[in-house]
């Protein structure tokens, strides 16, 4: 992952991840031609630095992110016909992916409007993203990554400190934005990137460290990472979206407290001295999640009332993909509420169980399960094979997806795109860093 020999060189068999080798994919059409005489530009970089480039461009528009995906796509249509070879490698999770794109497509089926929801369909690219990231990434590609997405936060919480402090008016109405069109979008980016960042900081080892202490490394003394990851938490701390300060504190606190206990207890200190010094806007913000008489917090049971009518008329398959938004006023409790509230669920659960039923939710848990239960394996062979590269991605994994998980119960942050992007980034990476390092022909 990093550019030190400990991270670069290449791994035995038996220190990569259990059943990859079993899942990988290599799917060859023919070859008459040597694949070796012909240019090794567009496999080794052009579709990485496509790749990447789209991961850091989701935080600045997903319409670029869009498009450099598609290059990337066209990029590895021109390689196979070149080398009249189609190369592919499936992730250790695929299967699970493909229990899950199955679901869907059942749900589709099923639909109450089945042309509406086949639309949905178009969201489940993300499926060959990630084999493409798997495929053509390598361990060295990750740290520059990392970098250039970190680099990128810190540009949109620039703009968010901008907008707080002199281009908006702000309100509950009118939050700061980052360089996203809603806030939501743009916090939960920063909740990831600042997860990242915090066990970028504290375990991955410097670039010019061959050897010398390990980690935990003091982040006092990386004090650029350190200025990063706290202008991306102040940037968050002004979006005041609560979903995703949960999220956050509960990913950061894992990490710290996998690299020294006492560090999240200071942590947890500094958040309550931070608390008790915000003004009282921040403050009431926090309280109003507690009391029910909150509009906000009505809205949310109202949404989740809704659903529960959803799923217990149409258990197995739902309403189907893009379906709630249209069908709502049949299962809705009350008319207390304007009909663009009930665009979604406000919780991943609800809203996949109510658009595509049980069968499909128990398929997108399972996947997370795999993931995690991947991950934590990971996490312990770095950890016995002192590979701290390994061990941050596994860590941020793990972490990332807590808090994706710990915000989606109070936000549909599932169906964000920008954050997807991110989260699926910081899941693929650990398994291209664990993975055989020899490069696709």
């Amino acid at each position: 992952m990093s550019t030190s020999s400990r991270s670069s060189g290449d791994e035995s068999s038996s220190d990569r991840m259990p059943g990859s080798d079993r899942i990988d994919a290599n799917l060859t059409i023919s070859s008459s031609a040597d694949p070796a005489s012909r240019s090794d530009t567009l496999p080794d970089v052009w579709l990485p630095g496509l790749l990447v480039c789209s991961v850091v461009a989701s935080v600045f528009s997903i319409f670029a992110a869009d498009l450099l995906f598609g290059l990337a796509c066209v990029a590895w249509a021109r390689h196979a016909i070149e080398t009249r070879r189609v190369q592919l490698r499936l992730p250790p999770f695929f299967g699970y992916l493909a229990v899950f794109l199955g679901a869907v497509v059942l749900s589709i089926i099923f639909s109450e409007n089945i042309w509406e929801s086949a639309i949905y369909l178009k969201k489940q690219v993300w499926i060959f993203w990630i084999i493409l990231l798997f495929t053509y990434l390598r361990p060295r590609h990750l740290r520059p990554a990392f970098r250039l997405l970190f680099g990128a936060l810190v540009v949109s919480s620039l703009y968010g400190f901008a907008q707080y402090f002199w281009l908006k008016d702000i309100d509950l109405l009118h939050r700061i934005t980052g360089l996203m069109s809603h806030w939501m979008t743009f916090s939960g980016q920063l909740m990831l990137g600042s997860i990242a960042l915090a066990a970028y900081l504290v375990f991955d080892p410097p670039s010019h460290l061959t050897g010398g202490p390990r980690p935990p490394y003091n982040p006092i003394r990386r004090p650029v990472e350190l200025g990063a990851l706290l202008l991306i938490l102040g940037a968050l701390l002004l979006s005041m979206t609560r979903s995703s300060w949960v999220g956050c504190l509960l990913g950061v606190f894992l990490v710290l407290a996998l690299a020294r206990p006492r560090w999240a207890v200071a942590c947890a200190g500094a958040v309550l001295l931070v608390f008790l010094m915000l003004p009282s806007a921040f403050q009431a913000r926090v309280y109003s999640s507690f009391n029910p008489l909150d509009t906000t917090n009505r809205v949310r049971v109202e949404l989740l009332r809704t659903g529960k009518n959803i799923i217990a008329e149409n258990p197995l398959t739902g309403l189907g993909p893009r379906m709630v938004r249209k069908s709502y006023g049949r299962y809705r409790t009350t008319d207390e509420f304007p009909g663009w509230a009930y665009q979604h669920l406000h919780n991943n659960a609800v809203q996949i169980a109510s658009e595509m039923g049980l069968i499909t939710l128990a398929g997108w848990l399972l996947l997370w399960i795999k993931i995690v239960w991947d991950l934590v394996s990971l996490k312990k062979r770095a950890l016995l094979a002192a590979d701290y590269s390994r061990y941050w991605l596994a860590l941020n994994g793990i972490a990332c997806l807590v808090a994706f998980l710990s915000a989606g119960l109070f936000e549909y942050n599932y169906g964000d795109s920008e954050v997807l992007i991110l989260l699926l980034f910081m899941l693929t990476a650990p398994y291209v860093r664990d993975h055989k390092q020899e490069k696709p022909a």
